[in-house]
């Protein structure tokens, strides 16, 4: 199962960076805050969320990629990053993962849920389902890896909320 779980962080590392990108982007007081549908999404939803989580992905895709170039973390690799558009791949997953946690937070507003209310386990997988499904186009995760991010990534979320809290990047520790 160790196995599973590095293959399985290693792959979605893109995906986690872009949902971090966001709350980075707003701390860095970064361009784009304009929201881009409060009624649908909630005013927290921007272009800067947008661009943010896609470049923050590309930069983990280009990691990646270059890893696989000098044969480093081989072992790890799911993906094929240098036959691969990491572009493509970058939107699918830095775009996959905002629209994921978008989708969310529209149907938190569709059930009258205030910006920002927690909502377990959707605030902390909305990102990977996103992910996932932009992603099937050209690669399917395999079950165990699935079930591996559904049971990693709430302990992940946990932690990365505590720490943007004790940092001053977040105002609230979310459940």
């Amino acid at each position: 199962m160790g196995t599973v779980i590095a293959e399985t962080l290693f792959f979605i590392l893109p995906a986690y960076a872009a949902n971090m990108a966001p709350v980075l982007a707003k701390a860095m007081q970064l361009p784009g805050a304009t929201p881009i549908h409060k009624q649908l999404f909630g005013s927290h939803k921007t272009w800067r969320g947008i661009w943010s989580g896609f470049t923050a992905a590309l930069l983990l895709v280009w990691i990646q990629r270059t890893l696989q170039q000098y044969g480093i973390a081989e072992e790890l690799r799911l993906l094929d990053y240098e036959h691969n558009n990491i572009l493509l791949l970058a939107g699918m997953f830095g775009i996959g993962t905002i629209a994921g946690d978008m989708a969310k937070s529209a149907i938190k507003r569709y059930r009258g849920m205030p910006p920002g209310q927690p909502w377990f386990p959707f605030d902390e997988l909305d990102f990977i389902a996103g992910s996932l499904v932009f992603l099937a186009p050209v690669y399917h995760l395999p079950a165990t890896h699935i079930l591996a991010l559904i049971i990693v990534t709430p302990i992940l979320h946990a932690l990365v909320n505590t720490a943007a809290y004790a940092t001053g990047l977040k105002e609230r520790i979310e459940p």
